[in-house]
């Protein structure tokens, strides 16, 4: 995720993940969608993950590393980066950068 953030100008704060899902909080310039934002990171890394183990296509439900579903969440008057970053460091795994 960090190489793909880093191609497009992006600033990843922090990054964890469960057993079956996947956070991270990034931060990006505005011209970005949030949908644009998510569409590149799962497509690119699934392409990353394939070419580096090409097995891995056939053993996923319908060739999909990805489930379609994602939720974002904004920082704003909610919730802040501080409160964001805490909840994702809670995580079963924490990616350290």
């Amino acid at each position: 995720m960090k190489e793909i953030a880093d191609s497009y100008g992006w600033e990843i704060i922090t990054q964890g993940m469960e057993t079956d899902h996947y956070h991270i909080l990034i931060c990006v310039q505005p011209r970005w969608s949030p949908a644009k934002v998510v569409e590149k990171l799962k497509s690119n890394s699934a392409k990353g993950v394939f070419r580096r183990f090409p097995d891995v296509k056939n053993r996923l439900w319908g060739g999909e590393f990805w489930a379609d579903g994602y939720c974002i969440t904004t920082v704003g008057k909610e919730m802040n980066a501080d409160q964001i970053k805490k909840y994702i460091e809670k995580q079963d795994i924490t990616i350290r950068l």
